[in-house]
C-alpha cells in the first residue's frame, strides 16, 4: 500500500461544476476523505460520453 506516514494529500475538487460527471461512480468525499469504491481496479470508470462532450478541438485551442 502507499505511504503509511502520509497525513495529508491534496487533490483537485470542484474546479468545474461538471467534474463529478467524468467518472462512474462519481468521486465521493466523506468526512473530508475521498471514499474508495469497492469495484475492481481503480473502482471507477471514465464516462466516455462526457469526455467526448467536453473535448477541446484543435480550433478551440
Amino acid at each position: 500500500m502507499g505511504e503509511g506516514n502520509l497525513l495529508m494529500l491534496e487533490y483537485q475538487w470542484g474546479e468545474v461544476d461538471w467534474r463529478r460527471d467524468l467518472t462512474v461512480p462519481p468521486e465521493t468525499v466523506v468526512d473530508g476523505y475521498l471514499a474508495l469504491p469497492d469495484a475492481p481496479g481503480l473502482g471507477l470508470r471514465l464516462n466516455e460520453d462526457e469526455l467526448m462532450r467536453r473535448a477541446v478541438s484543435e480550433r478551440q485551442r
